[in-house]
């Protein structure tokens, strides 16, 4: 039954009442619970006399519990006992092992039988285990005939491709001999297969001879096809060509090493040599076709035709979509492109230097008698060559052409790669096609000149306008004079029809450098042609100028480059500088004297005499008075040491020709190249006419040098004598 435990209390009082707990200690612990106060005394006393009273009076209780569990406690020893001695009875134990005996004795019994049936399966199975043999030696022998066989039959068919020699077939059918021939070699030792190998053995051995005969023979097919060339045609040479080419592959696919290792075997003079190198030297009737076909593509569009071809292409796209590059251009690259891929594959040796020496020729053909060719103009009346109509037309065509010869320049660098990619070593080094790319950058140059023509055309109006005006009877100054208007808008037109038609914007920049010295050349040479000035016309100039540079730096909005724009910007405004620094000095008045010397001094920086000169006379200085000036500057700056002998007055030209700037007549390319007036110095941006020449250096060799003061000292003294020369001259003329 189980356990009731008893409350906590109730044992602590069996313990006292049995004397169980242990005796208090005397002394100092007995002291330890001493209550000096009687009433807590007395108090603690009748509460441990109640608890005695209650336990007491659940003695009976607890002893019932007591006995309970001693009952329990004795049960389970005595059921404990009992199974204690059943196991250990000797009885028992015997039987256990006689059990385990007869288990042991059934376990080789069964062993026993297993064995005998082991016996009597594997009697059963020999027989069908001889069957199984002798199945599969039936099977390899079946298979190992039939092999032989085809074999056989292989060998014969191959003895019949070697007397007939085609190759092609001989090819597949020794394949297929070695093939079969390394199933059955473990059986050499059988009389059958061994002679079937000996037969092999032979048969390869008479290919060997054949083909060493037969390349023996490339003599013979140079020979012939030699006496075939008169007769030769380009389909045929290739048919064969391509055959022989095949050939070689599928044997070196075959074998899996280049033909021409192959042929190393042979010990004859064709050792290392390939067939299809015999067609080499007949391979010009191959280049000679592309000949013909290049010059029947470009027939109707050379020479003579050139400029109505390109005026044709443009006129018929214009209302569309404007032509940008002509498309014989695209014609001529796509052609090459198939003609070396073809030629490649044939031989890639001197056939192909020679197709790429042709497409050098039709290059060289290309820039000389269709795009130089197309920018001479074409014979026009004086009114419908400066009409906006006609003008257009030189435009647009120039920008074509200028586009398209790019786009050749361009692409011959990419021809020039490819074919050397594809070339053989011995041949790469002679491919070069720089100088056809010249060629395309003189057309460039031609078209960019065409350009200029028509900004110098364009602005021959506003220009003779200004120099009708009479700069010397202006007695007020107005806004700006109606010539300039003449000119900024034909510079306008002529420069937005450029840019909306030029592809490539760093020959745009090359044309608005161009352009705009253009521009300020002819504006300066009328500036010289137009003196007198006077100091009212000076200062009326000098307003105009500023809405010509402001139309100038409108070019810069079309730049991309920011860097470029700021250095266009720049240039600009250098070269307009110069002349405003002019007519500043022109228009200070004369008097006094020395205010005048001095400005001039202090605005131009040099003590050339010459130059002095060149100011007074575009002021339209009296005679009578220039003496005095030209005295007081020779007296004022030979004590001025800090002043340059030179400055951009220098290289003033005060009787321009009247020849345009532009108009050289174009030259073929080929003869050389085409030169551009110089308009600009070294960085191509800035004026001629008011350009700074280049200050003399000391020259090599030890020579001895001058010293800037001593030159200056000479040319000095060198003035006065002219100066006195010509006054003693004057007055000559003027009291006889």
């Amino acid at each position: 039954m189980p356990h009731k435990e008893l409350p906590v209390e109730v044992v602590a009082d069996i313990q006292r009442i049995f004397k169980l707990d242990p005796e208090p200690n005397h002394g100092l612990d007995a002291l330890t619970g001493f209550n000096p106060r009687p009433t807590e005394r007395v108090d603690t006393h009748r509460f441990s006399q109640r608890r005695e009273e209650e336990a007491l009076g659940s003695l009976t209780e607890t002893q019932s519990h007591l006995a309970q569990q001693q009952a329990e406690l004795q049960e389970m020893i005595s059921t404990y006992r009992g199974e204690l001695q059943r196991d250990q009875d000797p009885g028992r134990m015997q039987l256990v092992q006689e059990l385990i005996s007869e288990l042991l004795s059934q376990m080789n019994r069964i062993r026993e039988k297993a064995t005998e049936s082991e016996a009597i399966v594997q009697s059963i199975t020999k027989e069908i285990q001889v069957l199984d043999l002798a199945k599969r030696n039936l099977t390899t022998s079946i298979r190992t005939l039939r092999q032989l066989q085809m074999l056989e039959n292989t060998v014969s068919q191959l003895d019949g491709f070697v007397g007939t020699k085609q190759y092609t077939e001989m090819a597949h059918a020794l394949s297929a001999t070695k093939e079969l021939s390394a199933s059955i070699k473990p059986l050499a030792s059988v009389p059958t297969v061994h002679l079937v190998m000996q037969h092999i053995q032979l048969t390869q051995g008479r290919i060997r001879t054949q083909l060493d005969q037969d390349f023996d023979a490339l003599d013979d097919l140079a020979a012939a096809l030699t006496k075939a060339a008169p007769t030769l045609t380009v389909t045929s040479l290739l048919e064969a060509l391509q055959i022989t080419i095949d050939f070689e592959s599928s044997l070196s696919s075959r074998y899996g090493i280049p033909f021409h290792e192959i042929t190393n075997s042979s010990p004859k003079p064709s050792k290392g040599t390939s067939i299809s190198t015999v067609f080499e030297p007949h391979m010009g009737v191959f280049v000679e076709a592309q000949n013909k076909a290049l010059a029947d593509m470009l027939a109707s569009s050379r020479g003579a035709k050139s400029r109505p071809s390109l005026e044709g292409v443009i006129a018929s796209s214009f209302d569309e979509n404007p032509v940008l590059v002509l498309p014989s251009s695209t014609e001529l690259f796509y052609f090459y492109g198939q003609n070396l891929e073809q030629c490649a594959k044939l031989s890639n040796r001197k056939p192909l230097s020679d197709l790429c020496d042709l497409h050098k020729k039709w290059l060289r053909v290309y820039a000389e008698d269709v795009l130089f060719s197309s920018l001479r103009s074409t014979p026009r009346s004086e009114r419908e060559r400066k009409s906006m109509e006609g003008r257009f037309i030189e435009l647009n065509n120039a920008c074509v052409v200028l586009n398209t010869a790019d786009y050749c320049h361009v692409t011959a660098i990419e021809l020039e790669d490819k074919i050397k990619e594809k070339i053989s070593d011995d041949y790469r080094e002679q491919i070069s096609l720089q100088a056809e790319r010249d060629l395309f950058v003189s057309v460039i140059s031609s078209a960019i000149t065409v350009m200029l023509k028509e900004v110098e055309s364009a602005v021959e109006l506003g220009l003779a306008m200004m120099l009708r005006t009479q700069w010397g009877a202006l007695t007020t100054v107005s806004g700006e004079s109606p010539y300039v208007e003449s000119i900024v808008r034909a510079v306008d037109t002529v420069v937005g029809s450029v840019r909306a038609r030029v592809e490539q914007k760093k020959y745009l920049r090359n044309f608005y450098d161009k352009a705009a010295n253009l521009l300020l050349t002819k504006f300066t040479n009328a500036l010289v042609k137009s003196r007198p000035l006077k100091e009212i016309g000076a200062e009326q100039v000098l307003i105009d100028l500023q809405a010509i540079k402001a139309c100038l730096l409108r070019f810069s909005q079309g730049m991309e480059a920011s860097a470029l724009s700021a250095t266009y910007v720049k240039t600009i405004t250098k070269s307009t500088t110069r002349l405003e620094t002019l007519l500043k000095v022109i228009n200070s008045p004369i008097d006094p004297t020395e205010g005048f010397v001095s400005n001039y001094t202090l605005l131009v920086g040099d003590n050339s005499f010459s130059n002095f000169q060149k100011v007074l006379d575009l002021k339209g200085t009296p005679r009578t008075d220039q003496n005095a000036l030209l005295d007081k500057f020779l007296t004022m700056t030979s004590t001025m040491q800090d002043l340059e002998s030179t400055s951009f007055l220098t290289s003033l030209d005060m009787d321009p020709s009247a020849t345009p700037l532009t108009s050289s007549s174009l030259v073929t390319p080929n003869s050389s190249m085409l030169s551009l007036p110089s308009l600009l110095p070294s960085s191509a941006t800035a004026s001629v006419g008011l350009m700074t020449p280049p200050m003399g250096s000391s020259s090599g060799g030890g020579m001895e040098t001058t010293s800037p003061a001593t030159r200056r000292e000479m040319f000095s003294g060198m003035r006065k004598l002219v100066s006195f020369a010509t006054r003693r001259d004057r007055e000559g003329s003027i009291n006889p």
